[in-house]
């Protein structure tokens, strides 16, 4: 069984009629995540909305497993997705010194995606390691992100949690019903 989040700052969804273009508020990122995630929290400032899910009894501040959903809103109108990720990458690394980094340039729905593994030794925060997987991915308006985070080295059953969770992307807008019915593309890779 599959938990869906679907990541839309308007979440009251109408009907769709004729092709509508996607606006900040409406564009967002659908994804399935195993029922055993639940809602630890969920914000959004107008310019970002976040969702960041859990294994219970794990919260947000004390977690082996996280997955987060981000969507940066009115992306497009300032950094795109070659411009927003070295600094993003370059943030990640000044938390984290010396992490592994492995990148691959794909699509989603057909909208420009990288994704980023990587392994920090030691967090310094916590002491303990910490592997993450981003998928940034391209909208119309906005910049979407998943991100899958484990405080540990990545288990065999960590990476197949990325796999199942990255096949289940899809791109949507909230007026769009058909959207959340369609088949996903997910992350397919360029090479």
């Amino acid at each position: 069984m599959q938990l869906p989040v679907i990541l839309l700052s308007a979440l009251a969804l109408a009907s769709s009629q004729g092709v509508r273009t996607p606006t900040a508020e409406t564009e967002g990122i659908s994804v399935d995540a195993p029922a055993t995630f639940v809602v630890g929290n969920r914000s959004n400032d107008g310019r970002i909305n976040l969702v960041e899910l859990v294994r219970p009894p794990e919260t947000v501040d004390s977690w082996s497993e996280l997955i987060s959903v981000v969507t940066i809103m009115h992306a497009t109108e300032g950094t795109t997705l070659n411009e927003f990720y070295p600094m993003w990458r370059d943030g990640y690394r000044g938390t984290c010194p010396g992490p592994n980094e492995a990148v691959a340039r794909g699509t989603v729905d057909g909208r420009p995606a990288l994704k980023a593994t990587f392994h920090c030794p030691v967090d310094p925060q916590t002491g303990k390691p910490e592997s993450l997987t981003v998928i940034f991915i391209q909208g119309e308006v906005n910049l979407l992100s998943v991100q899958l985070a484990f405080r540990r080295s990545m288990t065999n059953a960590d990476l197949a949690l990325v796999q199942k969770v990255q096949k289940t992307l899809k791109v949507c807008d909230a007026r769009d019903n058909a959207c959340f019915a369609r088949r996903a593309t997910g992350f397919l890779s360029n090479g």
